[in-house]
């Protein structure tokens, strides 16, 4: 079957979605669906266009993600530039250990007995649920959705690092994603991409882009869904702080100088040439002793003009 065919089959099973075949994208055409409505259209998206090849190509540098997906970026550098054990980085602290499952309207009063119904319909799609005890770790938030808190800290490491030793080591070919795509949600509330499917794999490849390991232009072979919402399923930040985390936020200077460099998650990432002068000649020369120079040390620069080697 043709990959118009297909994506004629898929319109019509899932009438809330649009295609725009000159940049091969699709959209979330309905404003006004729930969360549960907003989770059936993610499944359906999951199982159909892993059946259809990709059509879109995207910088790694232009998929600046949101909550959850840049946790996960930022486990790996915890995990591999800090050296931290599992039960102190952000995402088992954090996001594994404070799960959303779930929503209710705002307005309803979400009592003991409700809490139990909820697990108890949950329970027939998840045997995991099927636990009264839970009741006394979940909350509901203003906006009804519902959270499961834990303090369990797995001792396995995530898959990722798995995924990552891979690609680190045999690089990355656009061909695996004929076989099994990367599929993008792209919020036009936030500007974000969420990660519909391939979490792990653009959570190695931009982590490997700020240890200038991918280089930024970089094109993704991927399935770009857009939508009117900050996500199509119920993951979100239980925590203040991870609310206001930007893990996957841009310090840049500006360019026009020697130093043309901008700052991602903590790396600073240069753009001139290899024959540029200044910052990235002077950078050459530093870097093979720049690391064991700086490690465990605290070091002034004076004179850092826009503190490149800072």
């Amino acid at each position: 079957m043709s990959s118009s065919k297909r994506i004629n089959d898929l319109l019509t099973s899932e009438p809330e979605l649009s295609f725009d075949v000159r940049n091969g994208t699709f959209s979330v055409i309905n404003r006004d669906l729930t969360p549960y409505e907003r989770a059936d259209i993610r499944r359906t998206l999951m199982g159909k266009l892993r059946n259809i090849k990709p059509l879109v190509s995207v910088k790694i540098d232009d998929v600046q993600t949101g909550y959850y997906d840049q946790c996960l970026e930022r486990y790996l550098y915890e995990k591999i530039n800090c050296n931290k054990p599992n039960e102190e980085t952000c995402w088992f602290k954090y996001a594994q250990n404070n799960k959303c499952i779930g929503w209710v309207h705002p307005n309803i009063h979400f009592d003991s007995e409700a809490k139990k119904n909820f697990l108890r319909k949950l329970g027939e799609q998840k045997s995991k649920f099927k636990n009264d005890q839970l009741v006394d770790y979940m909350e509901k938030d203003s906006n009804g959705y519902i959270f499961l808190r834990s303090q369990i800290i797995k001792n396995n490491d995530d898959k990722v690092l798995s995924t990552y030793n891979t690609i680190e080591k045999n690089g990355f070919n656009n061909i695996l994603s004929s076989f099994t795509p990367i599929i993008l949600g792209y919020s036009l509330v936030t500007g974000k991409y969420n990660v519909i499917s391939g979490r792990h794999r653009i959570a190695t490849l931009r982590y490997l882009r700020t240890q200038g390991k991918v280089n930024g232009s970089f094109k993704i072979k991927c399935h770009i869904v857009k939508y009117p919402y900050d996500n199509l399923v119920f993951t979100r930040p239980y925590k203040d702080k991870c609310n206001q985390c930007d893990w996957g936020g841009i310090f840049d200077p500006g360019s026009g100088s020697h130093q043309d460099f901008f700052v991602r998650e903590g790396i600073a990432v240069i753009r001139g040439g290899n024959k540029q002068k200044g910052g990235r000649q002077k950078w050459d020369r530093i870097s093979p002793i720049f690391k064991e120079a700086v490690l465990n040390k605290t070091v002034l620069d004076i004179g850092a003009y826009r503190g490149l080697f800072c």
